[in-house]
């Protein structure tokens, strides 16, 4: 099973039209047909009832259709947590540390601007909290390589 076949089935559910559905991933019909005949056998059955107008899911799409669902959400999931990984964004997991930490969080009147930034640089800080408009050439997001935990 392909992803990419996945992500066609769902078009075709939504769409209860392949040609629409096609339309709408930008590939012809029938190479969305195509797809959709070969996850029909590596599944054992048909996915759909057509008709020249339109289509509805048979029993075993209906059966298959939110595993199927979950299968591109957990892709997507995947895809935004390497992202943020990688780029240095914070995680679901940073902002709810963050928002556990309450008043530990230093107050901001106590920390500059350039203070924030200079800390952070240097590792006396580990969170520093811009209050905006703050001057992006002070700023920037780094990751730290080594975990003190």
């Amino acid at each position: 099973m392909e992803l990419q076949q996945v992500r066609y089935f769902l078009a075709v559910c939504d769409e209860r039209n392949f040609t629409r559905a096609a339309k709408r991933c930008g590939i012809s019909q029938p190479s969305l047909s195509n797809a959709i005949r070969r996850l029909e056998q590596q599944l054992g059955g048909r996915l759909f009832h057509r008709s020249r107008v339109n289509c509805s899911l048979s029993e075993l799409g209906q059966q298959v259709r939110p595993h199927l669902a979950r299968i591109i959400q957990c892709t997507r999931d995947a895809e935004r947590q390497a992202a943020h990984f990688l780029d240095g964004s914070p995680t679901s997991s940073t902002a709810s540390i963050m928002a556990s930490m309450g008043s530990s969080i230093r107050d901001e009147e106590r920390w500059k601007q350039d203070e924030k930034a200079a800390g952070s640089a240097d590792g006396r800080i580990d969170v520093g909290l811009p209050v905006w408009p703050a001057n992006p050439a002070a700023l920037s997001p780094r990751r730290r390589t080594g975990r003190e935990w």
